[in-house]
């Protein structure tokens, strides 16, 4: 028998069953639905990631209202924050797809 875990141990194993089960998840449908398809699921993906990542979300909001300066709007900072969201997301998909399969030139 092993030595027993301890809950940072399993909370880490979660964590990285969560992140290899969602890498697994959009490759799947990266394969399915093709790389055509990388754009508009990114920008669906992305927006359902802003809205899911709370805290993540409020510490970017806070750093990137910092980093534009005092006279930045909050819709200004938002619009921005959910920008960035769905174009990280879309080149992750991107990426994924180019690196999972060789792909036609022309494609690209």
């Amino acid at each position: 028998m092993g030595a027993p875990h301890s809950v940072a141990d399993l909370l880490l194993n979660l964590r990285r069953a969560r992140r290899r089960g969602l890498f697994l998840f959009a490759r799947v449908l990266m394969r399915w639905l093709g790389f055509d398809s990388a754009r508009r699921l990114g920008a669906w993906l992305g927006a359902l990631h802003y809205r899911l990542d709370g805290r993540t979300r409020r510490r970017c909001l806070q750093d990137l209202t910092v980093l534009t300066g005092r006279e930045a709007r909050p819709e200004e900072v938002e619009r921005t924050l959910r920008n960035a969201y769905r174009v990280n997301t879309v080149a992750v998909l991107e990426v994924l797809n180019m690196v999972d399969r060789k792909l036609d030139a022309s494609l690209l």
